[in-house]
Order: C-alpha cells, then sequence, then structure tokens
C-alpha cells in the first residue's frame, strides 16, 4: 500500500512538472496557431513527408534538442498514425481494441513524445515558398526544423502550416522534429464529466462515463493523439494561386452555370494576412489604387474541366490577368454544356469533375491547383 501511494504522488508531481514546464514555454514560445490553409499542389511542386518517422518518448519535456541526443530507444513508426496505433504496430504493445488491451496504453497519454524524420528538398525550390502543412496534430505540440524551434501549437485539427525557406538545406538533408503531448497531460484530476478541462474524443478514449464505465474502460484510459493526419510541403512561386471556391449557381439539361473564385498573390503568401476584416483591415490591406504596384509580366490564368470518368475534357477558358503586387481576387463565370450530375448513392450516377487552375507565364505553367467537383443544386 505505502509502495502505491508512493508511486501515485510521484505520478501527480510529474504531471505538475510537465503541466508547469508547459506554462512556462507558453510565455515564450511562439503561436503556430494561424487560419489559412495551404492548398494541396502535385507532381514536383508537392513533397509527402508521410510514411516512416522515428518515434521516442519522455518522462518530461526536452529544455533543448540536446536532451534528445541521450535518447535510449526509438522505434521505427508509419505516419500518419496516433500515437498508441505507432506503437501498436511497432509491436511494442498488443492490439489496443482487443480484450481490454486499452488499459495497458494509460501510461501513453503520460509521456512526451517525439517524432523525427530527415527529408530532402530539391535545388529547383531556391527561391520558392516552401509551406510546411500538418493537416493533422494534436493535441499540444511543437515543431523544429533543423534544429530551429518554430514554435507551439494547440488542437489536433487544421495545422500548423508554416513558410520555411530561409530554414531548409538544398544540398544535404533536412531534420524535421515534433514534441507531441496528449490534452490530458498536466492534468492530475479530471473524468468524463469534466470536458472543459481535457478535450477527450469519442469511443474508447473517452464518451459518457456510465457508457464507458460498464465495460471496465474508463474515460481516461486511452485519449489519441500525435501526427495523425499527412505531413507535407507545398513548394510554390512568388506569384501563386490559392484557396479556389468553385460553386453551382444554376443547372438544366442544356448547360451548367459555374461561379470560380480563387486568390493570386504576388511577391507575398496567405500567412501574412489575418482572415477577419476587423476595423476594415482586410480592405486597408487589400490594395492601395494610387499607390499599388503592377506585376510588370503578363501572366494568365486557365481552367480545364476533364471528366472524371471518361477523361474527356469538357472545357479549358485561358484569360490574361492583370495582377498587382499583394493580394489579388480572380472571379470567372464557367458555363458548362451538356452538364453531368453528381447523384447521391442510390439516385443516380455520382459524376465528377476534375478541375485544374494552372498560372502561366509565356504558356509555361508556374502555378497548378487541382480538384474534384460536382454539378449540383438542390
Amino acid at each position: 500500500m505505502k509502495t502505491y501511494a508512493f508511486g501515485f504522488v510521484l505520478s501527480v508531481l510529474s504531471c505538475i512538472c510537465v503541466c508547469a514546464n508547459i506554462q512556462s514555454a507558453e510565455e515564450t514560445e511562439k503561436k503556430l496557431e494561424q487560419p489559412y490553409y495551404i492548398s494541396p499542389r502535385s507532381g514536383a511542386q508537392h513533397i509527402s513527408l508521410t510514411g516512416k518517422w522515428e518515434l521516442g518518448y519522455r518522462d518530461l519535456p526536452a529544455t533543448s534538442l540536446e536532451d534528445l541526443h541521450d535518447q535510449r530507444k526509438w522505434i521505427s513508426v508509419q505516419v500518419p498514425s496516433s500515437v498508441q496505433w505507432a506503437v501498436y504496430e511497432a509491436g511494442e504493445l498488443p492490439h489496443p481494441y482487443y480484450h481490454l488491451n486499452s488499459k495497458k496504453y494509460t501510461w501513453v497519454a503520460d509521456k512526451v513524445w517525439y517524432y523525427r524524420r530527415q527529408f530532402q528538398v530539391p535545388a529547383s525550390a531556391q527561391g520558392q515558398y516552401v509551406f510546411l502543412c500538418f493537416d493533422g496534430l494534436g493535441y499540444y505540440s511543437k515543431v523544429w526544423l533543423n534544429g530551429e524551434l518554430l514554435g507551439r501549437h494547440e488542437g489536433m485539427f487544421g495545422g500548423p502550416e508554416l513558410e520555411v525557406s530561409k530554414l531548409l538545406h538544398f544540398d544535404s538533408p533536412n531534420e524535421l522534429i515534433v514534441e507531441v503531448l496528449a490534452p490530458s497531460c498536466g492534468v492530475a484530476d479530471w473524468g468524463g464529466k469534466s470536458l472543459e478541462r481535457v478535450v477527450v474524443p469519442w469511443g474508447i478514449g473517452g464518451g459518457d462515463e456510465d457508457v464507458t464505465g460498464a465495460s471496465g474502460i474508463g474515460t481516461k484510459e486511452f485519449l489519441p493523439f500525435g501526427i495523425w493526419r499527412e505531413v507535407r510541403l507545398e513548394i510554390v512561386p512568388r506569384t501563386h494561386l490559392e484557396r479556389p471556391f468553385l460553386v453551382t449557381e444554376e443547372v438544366n439539361s442544356r448547360e451548367a452555370r459555374l461561379r470560380l473564385s480563387v486568390e493570386v498573390l504576388v511577391n507575398t503568401h496567405s500567412l501574412n494576412f489575418p482572415l477577419h476584416s476587423w476595423n476594415e483591415s482586410m480592405f486597408e490591406e487589400y490594395r492601395n489604387a494610387w499607390t499599388s504596384k503592377p506585376l510588370e509580366t503578363s501572366p494568365q490564368f486557365r481552367v480545364q474541366l476533364v471528366d472524371k470518368r471518361t477523361s474527356r475534357q469538357v472545357l479549358t477558358r485561358t484569360v490574361p490577368l492583370p495582377l498587382y503586387e499583394g493580394r489579388n481576387w480572380v472571379e470567372q463565370e464557367i458555363r458548362v454544356p451538356s452538364p453531368k450530375l453528381w447523384w447521391p448513392n442510390g439516385m443516380g450516377s455520382p459524376d465528377l469533375y476534375r478541375v485544374k487552375l494552372t498560372l502561366l507565364e509565356q504558356e509555361d505553367s508556374k502555378d497548378q491547383i487541382e480538384f474534384d467537383f460536382g454539378i449540383r443544386t438542390i
């Protein structure tokens, strides 16, 4: 009994220390939260960082990367996944969803976990923007690139997303290290009824205690966290496209009328702008008609629609773009003859189009974004 009590005290003290370290770091480290999503590219513009990483853990957060040099054990894991699933796939613990095996994962949420991997960036990326994008990283996290702490992030959805071109090596490998902590880390006394203190995913990792308690699985025993969605690098030129939005405004058997809007950024990028126009700040930062500098080159904007089922090109339109330094908004009306409609399951064929948006300079493709689109009104 004394041994148990002593272990419990150590566990509580450890949680308090972790929490204190987190609070201390919050005062000095850059926050990485920002509102914009960086659109995925394809081909040479896109480098996926999913796949094989190394994973290790510590009792307390590292005060510097030097603390990781004496890390006794790193295991090879696949990203994306939760920390728990990565540990299972590496053969360290049994399947978490069989029997009451989740009880064997209780300790995982009390540790500080570190992912690391190396990657190469082609020399052709020099002089361009390079965005490091985490599509799902949670819950508390920090990111280091080539030894430099980029900042900290809180949450599981959307981000962080960072422009990292000045920190990259183009002639040698780059090292990426990510620290992750569970949402319960540092919170010593909480339960499924006090969710204002800990963000608890549903299912085996949480929910109502009246439901999970009957199985003998408590809400504290399995809290998924980690790099659970794709990690990617997007290489884009100084003049590039961003955030396309396409909507069906009107459709009949003869023709569909679509409305496309897209941003074009010149010698700047999304992360330099606020999202909300508080006190009309967005409008002030958009463009001053008297002082704005027009782009000397004459880029063009091309829209292509391809029938996904037949690979037949349905529409191609190329228009000149009079652009200015900074942020530009482009709108185009698109008319599609004899459109094929997207239908829900069981009601018809779910026909889709592949939309290709290309920024051209002298007929050379400089930036391209592609996505699927279904024509449909309700």
